[in-house]
């Protein structure tokens, strides 16, 4: 029999189940991804033997090194063993934080149909560095993120490990716990690391490093995952920006559509502002505004306030008592960094054009109407939800920078690995002096045209209203194999199954927006919910 969990709109209980967990002996063995014991494993193409790409090989993935020539190698001169007989995968790359080419990633697919991460324990591999491989100023050669991906082209991360200058001299192991509970775990087409170097400061150079014994590896043990817990919550009116991404600074935001909202040259005030209506208990989360010149971003670039070379921003942040602070900054000709060496978002402005924080405000809440105002070319207001205000004004040269076209980008972002999960929701956001101003209180689904997704995880930028989408349906991790469906009563028949197009995953749970279309009684009087795992 199935196990199956039921929810009854008419009283917005659960009825709970529960299971135990069951343990079997096993003999299952090492998934060898590889052991690098031939050059086959890393063949370079085209040769005669590989005249085009083999499948199920490593290949350079993405990131801004790889344009400088990473490279891919068989070395049978080392071996994490130290056998004459095998070898490892050698990649050498070029760094220069400084112009924006500080990583880069590899990727193997493996077979034809997707992999289940979840029947295995860790992810494992040895790496070495060359002695004068180029370090971080902590003396690391940099972070290894180790993890998958995803049939969806996206990546899960099992580790983030600073590599220690003791690998220069040995081999270094690592362990990569796998979370059962992350999103598409069971869905994998391939194994992925990348080579990050850090932030803005670090030197540039050549590194070179050694990647041997790639495998995952099973439990001892064959644990059956408790049955899920699901419940039903009234989802609260608004636009919900959940921070559903894998990466602690992913953004979840929207942006205008076209590009023409400056302050520049306007006879008016222009006034930036979004209302918060519920926000993260725990401090420290980010909302904020972004003003970049510009055109023709893609929808999916989200963190222009890293990567385009000027930038305006508002940065908001909550406190442990329920207040907030809004910073008013800026960075000018520093693409692929937060500013200037010495002029980073939170310095202090000094006047001379190179960026740095402008203004700064409190308030005695968090929640509420946060604005940026204009009254020319060069001043700006910055007021919080409790009335203080805070000015600042840019340098006309640098002001001039930022005439049409100007997008502006509305939106949260967690900062740190303890605020992943958390939601921001936004009432309105507002526009005024432009040629086309922009009101949206998403009242009406769906929000305005002028505005559009621009988020690392698209489902999790959620539009709530009462009579369009009016609760969440949640449930609890791992829940591979499980469906979700929702019927009219309790009988055998008449169950329907809900797509999971738009579900999103957050705090070890499982996220559906129910939408009322979606219901078979559209006066939400009576229904009930299950999943079930056929």
């Amino acid at each position: 029999m199935s196990p199956v969990l039921l929810f009854s709109l008419r009283r917005w209980l659960a009825a709970g189940a529960t299971g135990l967990a069951m343990t079997l002996p096993v003999s299952a063995e090492d998934l060898i991804i590889n052991n690098f014991d031939t050059a086959d494993e890393v063949p370079q193409w085209p040769t005669e033997n590989f005249p085009s790409k083999p499948n199920n090989v490593w290949e350079l993935w993405w990131g801004q090194a790889i344009t400088d020539g990473v490279s891919l190698s068989f070395d049978a001169s080392m071996d994490a063993a130290g056998s004459a007989a095998s070898g490892s995968m050698k990649l050498v790359a070029d760094f220069d934080r400084t112009s924006g080419k500080g990583e880069y990633s590899v990727v193997r697919y493996l077979a034809d149909k997707p992999l289940d991460g979840s029947q295995y324990l860790t992810l494992e591999m040895d790496v070495r560095f060359k002695p004068d491989a180029v370090t971080r100023p902590d003396g690391t050669f940099g972070t290894l993120e180790v993890g998958f991906a995803t049939m969806t082209w996206g990546q899960i991360y099992a580790a983030r490990v600073a590599i220690p200058a003791s690998a220069g001299s040995e081999w270094y192991h690592i362990s990569a716990p796998i979370n059962k509970a992350v999103d598409q775990i069971d869905q994998l087409q391939g194994i992925h690391f990348k080579m990050w170097m850090g932030g803005e400061t670090d030197p540039v150079g050549n590194s070179t490093m050694w990647v041997d014994n790639i495998r995952l590896i099973p439990p001892t043990v064959v644990e059956e995952p408790p049955v899920p817990v699901m419940r039903l919550e009234p989802a609260l009116p608004g636009l919900h920006l959940v921070s559903s991404a894998p990466g602690i600074y992913d953004r979840q935001t929207l942006r205008t559509v076209t590009p023409e909202y400056s302050w520049v040259g306007r006879n008016q005030p222009v006034t930036y502002s979004f209302t918060v209506k519920e926000f993260p208990s725990m401090p420290g989360y980010n909302a904020f505004l972004y003003l970049t010149p510009g055109s023709g971003f893609a929808t999916g670039l989200n963190y222009v306030d890293y990567s385009a070379e000027n930038c305006v921003v508002l940065f908001l942040t909550n406190n442990a008592d329920g207040s907030g602070g809004m910073r008013l900054a800026y960075k000018d000709s520093a693409p692929n960094s937060n500013g200037q060496a010495g002029h980073d978002y939170w310095t202090t402005d000094d006047g001379t054009g190179k960026g740095g924080t402008l203004a700064y405000v409190n308030s005695s809440t968090v929640t509420g109407t946060w604005s940026l105002t204009f009254d020319s070319d060069t001043a700006a207001t910055i007021t919080s939800p409790d009335g203080q205000t805070a000015t600042g004004s840019l340098l006309p040269e640098t002001a001039a920078k930022y005439a049409n076209p100007v997008y502006a980008y509305f939106g949260a972002m967690p900062g740190d690995a303890a605020r992943q999960g958390r939601t921001a929701v936004y009432s309105r956001i507002r526009i005024s002096g432009t040629a086309n101003p922009i009101d949206e209180d998403f009242s009406v689904m769906p929000f305005t045209e002028l505005l559009e997704k621009s988020a690392s995880d698209a489902n999790g930028v959620q539009q709530v209203t009462p009579l369009d989408t009016p609760f969440w349906v949640k449930w609890s991790l791992p829940a591979v194999g499980y469906k979700l469906q929702q019927s009219l009563d309790l009988g055998a028949t008449g169950w329907q199954e809900i797509p999971m197009t738009g579900a999103l995953t957050a705090l070890s749970e499982r996220w559906r927006l129910i939408n009322a279309s979606e219901l078979s009684d559209l006066n939400f009087k009576k229904g009930f919910f299950q999943l079930i795992k056929p």
